[in-house]
């Protein structure tokens, strides 16, 4: 999977994630850029964007887009405490599907 991680999230969550073709917003230029303008500009260059940012479900269109998304809940965005979260987020991206948004991690069960 090709997957692109949000500005908030650490970059070296993208080692922890084996097997998978990761970059980052910054690394691609796209920094800055507002949320939909960033989402927009993804459309099917990758096939997953991470995120921290919870408000975005709330702000942006998301269902429907050519990837899928997932919100990682954390208290912090430290790579300690990203790492317990690892498990679940390689779980979730064997299965997502264009157009999806899932959540892992606190709090995941509450929209």
């Amino acid at each position: 999977m090709r997957v692109l991680l949000d500005e908030m999230v650490s970059r070296k969550l993208g080692r922890e994630l084996v097997g998978h073709e990761v970059s980052t917003v910054p690394r691609e230029g796209w920094a800055g850029l507002t949320n939909g303008v960033l989402l927009d500009t993804i459309d099917a260059l990758f096939d997953v964007f991470i995120t921290m940012d919870r408000g975005m479900r709330h702000q942006q269109r998301l269902t429907g887009r050519p990837f899928g998304i997932i919100e990682v809940r954390a208290p912090s965005t430290a790579i300690r405490a990203l790492l317990p979260l690892v498990p679940g987020i390689l779980g979730i991206l064997d299965t997502i599907q264009p157009g999806a948004i899932l959540t892992v991690g606190t709090g995941a069960g509450r929209p």
